[in-house]
């Protein structure tokens, strides 16, 4: 009988603690999580896009964090935008590409925010198929998209939903390996199949229509993405419906069976082709 009672005193506890410490997260109805592990070449370019965030936020309707990384010894920062202020706190630790990092900054954001709706965008060079976030000091090092595909899957179970958006806004992942291994990670994918620009400039007005269309979802925030961008900065985005992804894996398999042990696809240069001598370029073997 007393271990029942103390276990309910425990249970009592516990429910005054977590309400006490829900009621300390900021609340937004869009949180938009950028990581930026600029300690390359672009980290001339991290103030620039902080301070074109700060100029979108008109209400704290919309909250913006930051994990940046920039090519110095100081470790990385964390910023919290609102409309009224900005906080910013430095953690003493440089491997901002790592799977640790990501996961930490990711617990951060569950720890300390509460929102309707989240985007996540990951700032920065790609790096081979499943590369993301080329982190130039202490080690050259990329972060692994099936790393932090687990570590998404896992804060989505955390706030009961999916992200709404993930933008990977590098160069050149839009890669089938990729994109089909964020498809459980959030309702919409948006890439760039081909080199971007930096520092970009869509961030004010994709902002500013968010709060002024608050019921909006990932995929119009993704049209607002390529509306309020310049034409120098990209050469062309794609935004995936991960609801329609598990097709793919279907009509993928049905092609790769259709092609027998013997058959093969041989493809040539066209021009060569014309011109009479044929050079092969690609073959494709079942």
């Amino acid at each position: 009988m007393k271990n029942k009672y103390l276990f309910i005193i425990f249970t009592i506890f516990l429910f005054v603690q977590t309400n006490l410490y829900s009621q300390d997260k900021k609340k937004a109805e869009w949180l938009f999580i950028y990581y930026m592990p600029y300690d390359n070449n672009l980290t001339e370019h991290g103030d620039t896009i902080i301070n074109m965030l700060k100029s979108g936020l008109i209400s704290d309707d919309i909250i913006v964090t930051i994990q940046a990384d920039f090519s110095d010894t100081l470790g990385f920062y964390r910023y919290t935008l609102t409309n009224t202020k900005t906080e910013k706190i430095n953690i003493k630790y440089e491997y901002s590409a790592s799977t640790k990092s990501f996961e930490d900054y990711m617990n951060w954001i569950d720890s300390n925010f509460n929102a309707n709706n989240y985007c996540l965008i990951f700032l920065n060079h790609g790096g081979g198929l499943d590369g993301l976030c080329y982190d130039e000091y202490p080690d050259n090092q990329f972060l692994k998209i099936d790393s932090i595909s687990e570590i998404i899957l896992d804060f989505n179970k955390r706030i009961d939903k999916k992200i709404e958006l993930i933008f990977l806004q590098v160069c050149a992942k839009g890669s089938i390996e990729a994109i089909y291994e964020l498809k459980d990670c959030s309702n919409y994918t948006m890439y760039s199949q081909l080199v971007m620009g930096a520092p970009n400039y869509y961030y004010e007005n994709t902002l500013k229509y968010v709060f002024n269309n608050q019921n909006t979802n990932g995929d119009e925030i993704a049209r607002q993405i390529v509306k309020n961008e310049s034409l120098s900065m990209y050469n062309s985005y794609s935004c995936i419906d991960n609801s329609k992804m598990d097709s793919m894996a279907y009509y993928f398999n049905d092609f790769i069976n259709s092609v027998n042990e013997i058959k093969r696809i041989e493809i040539y240069d066209s021009l060569l082709v014309k011109s009479g001598y044929p050079r092969k370029v690609g073959r494709f073997v079942s």
